[in-house]
């Protein structure tokens, strides 16, 4: 109907979306606040979920960011020593590494920049410049100086350079993604729900996040993480950024529980309907007959301590802090017991 009877082929579908693709967003976020104020929208009850849908793209041209990193390290440390050889054949103090700390080794040691290199490969071809111009260009010592320096050089423009250059475009197109697809830079790989190999094979997609309520769609988001853990927060965001303010309350299921998810929420003053990731996992009676798990152990909230099966008190002793993936801080306490001896539960 809204065709007029009319059916465009794909290459017209392509045109307007190429055409559209500034505005699209803009757009799309017009009508929902022309519902919103039209009271078909209250952002009441907002529902996330999340698909994953393969990208149309070749899945055997994956990079993956840890393998960058440690080609980036061994570059490196071959530029370093390289470095090190040509200052011990041409007898001569550093000078090639310039302001450049580049003595540092390992994993600690500062990468070695693009621009760096093209500097060390300026100052190598300057000093085969100035051993061709010595008189005793003929001595056997300057024939294989000057023999040796030309073959850095090549190393260092054929090799060096365009390596470097190489891996600071991939770890830039990466962000915060430990993948992507090098036909669409977009792609992040994931394991998807319909694995035909039924191998756990890793496919390039997408993770499209979207928000409904009263059956409109009304905020959606391509976070390049490919866990739904990861992409509430983002999503939320971009939804306020757009429509100026958060949903009441969020419906979600388990796969976006987590405690930062949940502190996230209850510090914009948005209620949740959101299972942790155990949930289903605790109703089971493996899990409650299970007794030595802090869930299925009495807890005396004034003496702040859980008490075994075998009578005795876990104690407070402490706490841990350690970063997740997606760098929140998190806290987790410890209780003890003060001596386990002779207890029936050990062996």
């Amino acid at each position: 109907m809204l065709a007029g009877d009319q059916k465009p082929d794909f290459r017209t579908v392509s045109r307007f979306r190429a055409d559209m693709k500034e505005i699209i967003e803009e757009v799309f976020y017009a009508v929902i606040k022309l519902l919103i104020k039209n009271s078909y929208i209250k952002l009441e009850n907002y529902f996330l979920d999340g698909t994953k849908i393969e990208a149309n793209t070749n899945k055997y041209t994956f990079t993956w960011k840890k393998n960058v990193i440690r080609y980036d390290r061994k570059l490196d440390e071959k530029v370093r020593l390289h470095l090190k050889e040509i200052d011990r054949i041409t007898a001569e103090e550093n000078t090639i590494y310039q302001d450049a700390d580049l003595e540092e080794t390992g994993e600690n040691a500062e990468r070695i920049t693009s621009e760096q290199v093209k500097s060390i490969t300026e100052e190598i071809e300057k000093r085969l410049q100035d051993k061709v111009s010595e008189k005793d260009t003929n001595t056997d010592q300057n024939k294989a100086i000057h023999r040796k320096l030309k073959k850095a050089l090549k190393e260092f423009k054929d090799d060096r350079v365009p390596r470097k250059e190489r891996y600071e475009h991939d770890l830039e197109v990466f962000g915060e993604r430990n993948s992507y697809s090098k036909t669409d830079h977009d792609a992040t790989f994931m394991r998807m729900k319909e694995d035909h190999m039924l191998n756990g094979q890793l496919n390039p997609g997408y993770n499209v996040q979207i928000g409904t309520e009263n059956t409109y769609i009304v905020g959606y988001t391509i976070p390049p993480n490919p866990t739904d853990t990861k992409t509430l927060i983002l999503h939320l965001e971009h939804v306020e950024e757009q429509l100026g303010r958060l949903p009441h309350t969020v419906i979600a299921d388990s796969g976006y529980g987590s405690e930062e998810n949940y502190e996230y929420l209850k510090q914009h003053g948005c209620k949740s309907c959101v299972k942790y990731g155990t949930y289903h996992k605790e109703q089971t009676k493996k899990y409650q007959n299970t007794p030595f798990l802090a869930d299925n152990m009495p807890y005396d909230p004034e003496s702040d301590s859980y008490t075994c099966p075998n009578g005795k008190k876990l104690e407070h002793v402490g706490n841990c802090k350690y970063t997740t993936e997606a760098s929140y801080q998190a806290r987790r306490d410890i209780y003890r017991c003060a001596n386990c001896g002779g207890c029936s539960y050990v062996e």
